[in-house]
């Protein structure tokens, strides 16, 4: 199992769980929310639909105290999310919330992978610990000046990242139609030699397999 913790609205963790069992190898993952907000109507209702209802378990506690790390199985989990509230204007009390909940589990569980995500980038040395840090003034910026350079990128890198809901065919328009059809293919992990397509570059330089793209 997996723990998440922090305040999470409906509709982040609607987000999360989406491109969580969107990989086919985690559809019997089980999801643990820690989180020190009860769990609102709409909240609910999304913890009991039919594809989350036995897979996803809401906690209310505080990843403070030891004995909500324990209910929340903390030692035993194979990683640990912990993600700051979006709808905080004040990112800088956002962010040190999340430091200190990333502090409280390393001390509790040093042997488990954490993935923080953090507003401001010069927090990033205060939890240089976790194996994965996401910033997200870092992101933006990155994303605006390659959009500058290379028109496009952002909407191409955001098609990759993020699982697509849109149903292919079903716009009228030529344009709506074709990014319908491309925004819904989907990327997966495979062994280079098993791949009937993507075999024939085993071995090959970067030059070939761009040689090739072009001609084809």
């Amino acid at each position: 199992h997996v723990v998440v913790v922090g305040e999470l609205s409906p509709q982040d963790l609607h987000d999360l769980l989406c491109e969580l069992y969107a990989y086919h190898r985690l559809q019997s993952l089980t999801v643990v929310v820690l989180s020190p907000k009860e769990p609102t109507p709409e909240l609910q209702l999304l913890l009991n639909v039919p594809l989350y209802r036995r897979r996803v378990v809401y906690l209310f506690g505080s990843a403070l105290k030891e004995s909500d790390l324990d209910r929340a199985k903390m030692s035993t989990a194979s990683a640990c999310f912990v993600l700051g509230n979006r709808r905080n204007t004040d990112s800088q009390e956002e962010d040190q919330r999340t430091i200190i909940r990333c502090w409280a589990v390393r001390d509790y569980a040093p042997q488990v992978r954490m993935f923080v995500q953090l507003f401001d980038r010069r927090n990033k040395f205060q939890v240089n610990f976790a194996e994965h840090i996401m910033c997200i003034d870092e992101i933006k910026n990155g994303l605006l000046a390659t959009s500058c350079v290379c028109p496009g990128a952002s909407t191409f890198l955001t098609l990759l990242l993020h699982t697509s809901r849109v149903k292919e065919g079903t716009e009228t328009a030529s344009w709506q139609h074709l990014y319908g059809k491309c925004s819904a293919n989907e990327v997966y992990e495979i062994a280079l030699s098993e791949s009937s397509l993507f075999s024939r570059f085993a071995g090959k330089n970067f030059l070939f397999a761009a040689s090739w793209v072009f001609r084809k």
